[in-house]
């Protein structure tokens, strides 16, 4: 199908899907979905539509009561602190936000934003909580586990259990004649293969959306085949030019790479998140990632946390690895994500304004030694070094991709007023 018709297909199955009435003939309103018991047919959120408005908003939030999940345990004993900062420091930050101009409400809702958090050396500064939202609720992040994947990834290459110099095919025989067989690990952390692929989110015929849809993150439309599993998919994709050229976001090169963390170690890269990371911070509850329909914990996307939870590995990385009384992370595995990628490889999107590198899966700009993890529907993390401040975001966007570049820019335009403030 010709890629406008497909783009014309997938706006009617939105349009469709959005306009569903209520019993009393009107839109469906999220506050409304899955009550009752059992709820009304139009307020019952399906693996079928839970990615799109307004079912979305309840979903991202009960992911695991929609679809396959495998637990991340937190471990035993009480939480790390995250302290708040001092009273008079949060009444300086609100009157800063408040003079400077940056409209927090407007921003709120203009990118349907279910939560934030920001951090200022450590101690919390601002929590928002809307839509339904509680402290305990585990959020999906969407993309921003492809930078939980790539921060696995390295401190596998730091301490040698993989070389990133070395080539895929040689971890993963079945990747030789795909994408991937002669690309070296190095270059599937940043991106730098080249992939016949197309990663258009607003085609439901587009390989993007054929992932998404073997990692449970969607329901293919009629007449289309899902891959039995993740690994299938990534095998099946095809080589498009030379490697190292230049940065081709795909979603589907963190799956090859979670996939190479499983060969080189013998264990699932989410086993290495639990007990090398996760467990370390002393979260406040257990996380989950979504799995396929043979069990393989999607590596490219299907990380549900508590904002908080998020926050602490934010604030880890901030540290320069630190966190909780002891060394998570070793300093030079966090000192070479802050370095960034080669700027000669980066090509921006229109919405990507704050970045100009990308390595192990962090988009980073190293001018004004920012950090970011983002992910659709208006996930994300950013870790400012200059200021020790931390931003962490969870949206419900009511599309994937940004409907237009202002949703990414009010984004950045927050973490610049909270660091204005924060001064």
């Amino acid at each position: 199908m010709h890629s406008r018709m497909k783009s014309r297909v997938a706006g009617l199955l939105l349009a469709t899907l959005v306009a569903i009435p209520s019993a009393t003939g009107q839109p469906v309103k999220a506050e409304d979905l899955m009550r009752g018991f059992p709820p009304p047919s139009d307020a019952v959120v399906t693996a079928a539509r839970w990615r799109t408005p307004p079912y979305n908003v309840w979903a991202f939030q009960n992911v695991e009561r929609i679809v396959p999940t495998r637990t991340l345990f937190r471990g035993h004993g009480p939480a790390s602190s995250l302290p708040a900062a001092r009273k008079r420091a949060i009444d300086r930050y609100r009157r800063a936000m408040a003079q400077g101009g940056f409209d927090l409400p407007a921003y709120i809702k203009a990118n349907h934003v279910d939560a934030y958090l920001v951090m200022k050396g450590g101690r919390i500064v601002d929590e928002h909580y809307g839509n339904g939202q509680q402290p305990e609720t585990r959020h999906i992040m969407m993309s921003v586990g492809k930078s939980y994947l790539g921060t696995v990834a390295a401190l596998l290459v730091e301490e040698g259990k993989l070389d990133e110099n070395r080539l895929a095919g040689d971890y993963v025989p079945e990747l030789r004649g795909s994408a991937y067989g002669d690309a070296t690990v190095r270059q599937v952390m940043d991106m730098l293969v080249s992939v016949e692929y197309s990663e258009a989110m607003d085609d439901p015929y587009s390989d993007v959306n054929q992932f998404l849809y073997v990692a449970r993150l969607g329901s293919p439309p009629p007449g289309v085949t899902v891959k039995p599993g993740l690994y299938d998919f990534v095998r099946a994709l095809k080589k498009k030019g030379e490697h190292g050229q230049t940065y081709q976001y795909v979603t589907a090169t963190s799956e090859a790479l979670a996939w190479i963390v499983a060969r080189a170690t013998g264990r699932s890269w989410a086993d290495h998140l639990e007990e090398r990371i996760f467990q370390k911070l002393r979260p406040e509850r257990d996380a989950f990632v979504i799995v396929d329909a043979i069990g393989t914990q999607t590596g490219a996307g299907g990380l549900a946390f508590t904002l908080r939870d998020v926050g602490r590995f934010a604030q880890m990385l901030a540290n320069n690895g630190r966190f909780n009384g002891q060394q998570v992370l070793p300093e030079r595995v966090v000192a070479r994500i802050r370095a960034g990628g080669n700027p000669g490889h980066w090509h921006s999107y229109p919405w990507e304004t704050g970045v100009n590198s990308y390595t192990s899966q962090w988009y980073v700009d190293t001018t004004a030694h920012i950090v970011r993890a983002m992910g659709i529907h208006g996930q994300m993390i950013e870790i400012d070094y200059d200021n020790d401040q931390v931003v962490v975001v969870q949206s419900s966007w009511p599309s994937a991709a940004p409907p237009d570049p202002a949703y990414w820019t009010r984004h950045y335009a927050f973490g610049r007023a909270v660091a204005a403030a924060l001064r």
